[in-house]
């Protein structure tokens, strides 16, 4: 699970108010918008536009994937290996 300054990063940036919950439900919120805002499964979604906290916890905590031009499927570290 995510620390509490990094969900409230993250909500921060998809603009969700994060005041008054717990880091349990935070988390859930969280989750609820996501699921809403990239709900179309069948489209490709641009990571250059999230930040590398959203997008971490995107692969590791809410079962997104990263696909490259390939469309092979690449782990959050390949994809940050990638980007150095």
């Amino acid at each position: 699970m995510a620390a509490r300054a990094v969900l409230r990063e993250i909500a921060k940036e998809l603009e969700v108010d994060y005041e008054g919950l717990s880091i349990d439900d935070l988390s859930s919120k969280l989750r609820e918008v996501i699921e809403k805002k990239y709900a179309d499964k069948k489209r490709y979604i641009s990571v250059n536009n999230m930040s590398p906290t959203l997008l971490k916890f995107l692969l590791q905590e809410a079962d997104f994937f990263l696909k490259d031009k390939d469309n092979k499927t690449i782990t959050y570290k390949e994809y940050k290996k990638e980007k150095k």
